[in-house]
């Protein structure tokens, strides 16, 4: 059958029209003004999650409320230019960076810099996050194309879309960071960027510098924490500084979740109850509340300084989150606190860093002698030479000078809790050395600590059940004094600082030289000793030192390895204890170093032997029926008022014997 002409043209007509119609359409939506939105509320339900996130699906801003007013500060609606985000991890950080590339790649297209500590990072969030993200929304995928195809303007360090595009950046090359001006720049791990790159100024300076053009700018800076020396850290005092407060829930009053407020009680490693002291009405607040309260919360300026207006800041610990408990926390805290004790620091630094969204450097953390002092003048409730009910076991650390011997006796009760009873310096007479191993300083010794009967508040007796002497200097004398007492509790110890564990199986010395004169009378007898790691001890006084006590309902709790102090220590003692600083480890140093900023620490040497007694008497390792069978053993001996009692009625029958009478 012959087609009709007319018919024809009439189709071509028709299509020529709704073509012309579809390139007027979609005009029309280029030019079309998008509608005020932020990017919290476009994100919202909008934005889909990959399965390779945490919680695949629809992106829900009820997951973490907190990170409303951080991704507002990014609209361009906002008026703020800078925004830095101060997070522990798994908070919010990167997911606020992606939503911030989503949101100007789909509402607002405009020039992207996303800026890493290196260029394999920067590919690396491509590949886990960025190109699953473009997969996951159609609407982004539509602009950008997807990322199984190599399709034009789409790399692995560039990706373009219609009115922008996204660039990686990275902190090792600075013509990354200066060939392309970008309205919105972000920066990701901030503090692991180098101070100078390549010579040619900082990553914000070079980053920054690259929007400085454009009317609504942003800079994006994200990190989590190092050191005291922080950048991320330094640049939030530059704004307003804003920190997540919530209600509590008994007084209404708005209050901040420190770990200063975290309570807890634990056995071991094993976190029995937790929950936030209100530091308003010192109530209890248990982990159900959380939820409700962050929802709640407000972000408040804390700093008191005026600052640039454009500038806001925010900072949050992971104390806040809805994936981390507060006994996880807790669990990791303890966990971190028996590494330090065995002189790892990597554990506590990562706790700081990563969940408390703090700086840490091992040993800055220094006790304060003065306030120690203090602390012990205003709340010890015993004075030197008292021995306190709850002390179950004593023991004693001596350290030899030349012209005397120096002693402190420690009590020790439940859980690692110490009291410091009493501390001696035994002087030899005037004159006169230890070198001598008849000096009269070494009988008062005996007579004083291995020999004395003790006696607690209470009146029940007490003996040293260790002694630990450092051999570390004058060795040939400290080897003949221990042969002499032949005393079970009485034992040598030699510091290592390169020992990581607190205390060494026991060794044996041959004893003194052939060819040392001087000494040749102790060669070739057989001493015993120990090797003790000297700086995991001492890491783990001064972790002691800084412990604060748990306090639930304005009650003291029996707080685990707290130090206590008689309440007239002189200041001396107390300078002596914190004598020394801890150098982290470096390439210098690979154990970090110990070293002394004063004249004398023979006080902090006699704590760190009386910890190596608590050790060798496995006292770290007791629980509950342990301790009960020291508190039934202690309770048959008798009283020093029963055995008073008993000489007085055994001289009186005595006395009536010889016919004495009454």
């Amino acid at each position: 059958m012959p087609r009709n002409p007319r018919a024809q043209k009439s189709n071509k007509t028709s299509k020529r029209k709704d073509q012309r119609e579809w390139v007027w359409e979609q005009v029309l939506k280029a030019i079309e003004p998008q509608p005020l939105i932020s990017i919290s509320e476009f994100c919202d339900g909008h934005l889909q999650l990959s399965s390779r996130d945490a919680e695949p699906g629809p992106y829900r801003l009820s997951r973490t409320p907190y990170a409303k007013e951080p991704m507002d500060a990014c609209s361009p609606s906002s008026k703020y230019r800078k925004i830095v985000l101060w997070t522990g991890t798994q908070l919010m950080k990167t997911q606020v960076e992606l939503n911030v590339v989503y949101y100007y790649a789909v509402n607002s297209p405009t020039s992207i810099l996303f800026v890493f500590s290196n260029a394999e990072q920067g590919k690396l969030l491509v590949k886990t996050r960025i190109n699953p993200m473009i997969d996951s929304n159609p609407d982004l995928k539509e602009r950008i194309g997807s990322t199984r195809t190599n399709s034009k303007g789409d790399t692995a360090n560039y990706k373009e879309f219609a009115g922008g595009f996204l660039k990686l950046g990275s902190g090792q090359s600075a013509a990354s960071l200066k060939s392309t001006p970008c309205e919105i720049v972000i920066i990701d791990e901030f503090d692991e960027m180098p101070d100078n790159v390549e010579g040619q100024g900082t990553v914000e300076a070079l980053a920054g510098e690259r929007s400085s053009t454009f009317p609504g700018r942003k800079l994006i800076v994200s990190s989590t924490t190092t050191n005291k020396d922080s950048k991320i850290a330094k640049l939030y005092e530059t704004t307003d500084k804003r920190h997540p407060f919530v209600k509590c829930p008994h007084c209404g009053e708005w209050i901040e979740f420190l770990w200063d407020g975290m309570r807890f009680n634990f056995e071991g490693q094993l976190v029995k109850n937790v929950w936030y002291e209100c530091p308003k009405c010192h109530k209890k607040i248990d982990e159900h509340y959380k939820k409700r309260m962050v929802e709640n919360k407000q972000w408040i300026p804390t700093n008191k300084n005026p600052t640039d207006p454009t500038a806001i800041g925010f900072w949050m610990s992971n104390l806040y989150s809805p994936w981390k408990s507060w006994a996880s926390i807790a669990t990791e805290y303890l966990i971190a606190s028996d590494e330090l004790k065995k002189g790892n620091h990597s554990p506590m630094t990562s706790f700081y860093n990563n969940i408390l969204a703090l700086p840490y450097e091992a040993g800055v953390d220094k006790p304060d002698w003065e306030q120690l002092y203090i602390k012990a003048k205003r709340e010890s409730r015993y004075h030197r030479g008292q021995i306190p009910q709850e002390v179950l076991v004593l023991t004693s650390g001596a350290d030899v000078q030349q012209n005397r011997i120096e002693v402190e006796i420690k009590g020790w009760g439940r859980n690692g809790r110490c009291f410091s009873i009493d501390y001696y310096q035994i002087m030899c007479p005037p004159g006169t050395t230890v070198e001598n191993v008849n000096n009269q300083c070494w009988n008062d010794y005996e007579q004083m600590v291995l020999r004395k009967t003790f006696y607690r508040e209470d009146g029940v007796p007490m003996q040293m059940l260790a002694n630990a002497m450092d051999r570390g200097h004058f060795t040939p004398q400290v080897n003949a004094f221990w042969m002499r007492m032949n005393n079970p509790r009485f034992f040598l110890v030699r510091g290592n600082p390169n020992m990581v564990s607190r205390i060494s199986m026991e060794k044996e010395d041959k004893g003194g030289n052939k060819k040392d004169k001087k000494n040749a009378q102790y060669y070739g007898s057989s001493y015993k000793y120990y090797d003790v790691g000297v700086n995991t001890l001492k890491s783990e006084v001064y972790a002691n030192l800084l412990r604060k006590e748990q306090v639930q309902d304005g009650v003291v709790l029996n707080t685990p390895y707290m130090m206590y102090f008689p309440d007239d220590y002189d200041e001396e003692y107390y300078k002596q204890l914190t004598a020394e600083k801890f150098i982290p480890p470096s390439s210098k140093y690979k154990h970090g170093l110990w070293v002394t900023e004063r004249d004398r620490n023979e006080v902090l040497d006699c704590t760190n032997y009386n910890f190596v007694c608590f050790y060798k008497l496995n006292l770290h390792s007791f629980g509950e029926k342990e301790y009960k069978l020291l508190e039934e053993h202690l309770k048959t001996q008798p009283k020093i008022a029963d055995m008073k009692k008993a000489t007085a009625q055994k001289r009186v029958a005595t006395l009536v014997s010889k016919g004495v009478r009454y």
